[in-house]
């Protein structure tokens, strides 16, 4: 009778405990199945993608090759004496070639956004850079220096502090 008794409290905590743990949790696919799933998966994904090119059109171009449309290349005639004159006033203009205008080479000051300078060739460009001189400019340490020539007032005194008697 203990058997009997045993297996019959052993099939009833089946029964409770791992009987609802099964239902929950749904059978595993087998393997054959999850192939046949991810093949048709691929299948579907390639149907999805456009077609490539054929061969003959496909031409590889580095990506540093490609052009680009916001930069045009353009050839600054005299080249060469263009950078000397450049390395010549390099400390207070910036030349540039814009080639659509009437006076292509130009010259703009470092510190004074307003002044530009314009030339038809680099020759004449380069002398006015040379004779030309900039207007000076007040600097604020010279402010600083008039400030300070002006007598200070003396400072109020308080009449606490002032060491008299009351």
């Amino acid at each position: 009778m203990p058997t009997r008794l045993f297996t019959s409290l052993f099939a009833l905590a089946k029964l409770v405990f791992v009987a609802p743990v099964r239902v929950l949790r749904p059978a595993r696919p087998s393997q054959e199945a999850r192939l046949k799933a991810a093949i048709a998966r691929a299948d579907k994904a390639a149907a999805a993608r456009p077609p490539l090119p054929p061969p003959d059109a496909f031409r590889h171009r580095p990506r540093h090759a490609r052009p680009r449309p916001y930069a045009t290349p353009t050839a600054i005639p005299d080249y060469a004496r263009f950078c000397q004159a450049d390395v010549r006033h390099r400390a207070l203009w910036r030349l540039t070639y814009e080639p659509d205008d009437r006076a292509p080479y130009q010259a703009h000051h470092r510190t004074r956004k307003d002044i530009t300078l314009a030339a038809s060739d680099v020759d004449a460009l380069d002398f006015a850079l040379t004779e030309f001189t900039p207007p000076g400019y007040a600097r604020n340490y010279l402010r600083d220096r008039e400030l300070r020539a002006v007598p200070a007032q003396p400072a109020p005194v308080h009449p606490a502090l002032d060491g008299g008697t009351r």
